[in-house]
């Protein structure tokens, strides 16, 4: 016998349906393919976003933990864009 409890099912209001499906309406997924992987590239990809995106919207970034995603030039990149809102995924999470 499996020890995992069974996931119960959510039940949503109309409303909180409609919300969410205006989420899914209004959120772009953004990716490029570079050959080199540097940081480099890196802030060149978000500098390409910065310019997509109309000013005065917050900016989510989902990313996990490689190296350039945490060296100190896409740091001070941030620093200068505080609408973009970095949020890493845990180490042991590759999977997400």
């Amino acid at each position: 016998m499996s020890s995992v409890p069974k996931a119960t099912p959510i039940r949503l209001t109309e409303r909180e349906r409609a919300e969410l499906g205006g989420l899914a309406r209004s959120t772009k997924s953004e990716h490029r393919c570079m050959q080199r992987h540097r940081h480099q590239e890196f802030i060149r990809f978000l500098n390409a976003i910065e310019a997509e995106v109309p000013a005065g919207r917050i900016v989510p970034v989902i990313l996990d933990n490689h190296g350039p995603h945490k060296h100190p030039k896409t740091r001070a990149w941030l620093n200068r864009h505080p609408r973009f809102v970095f949020q890493y995924t845990p180490t042991s999470a590759s999977w997400l």
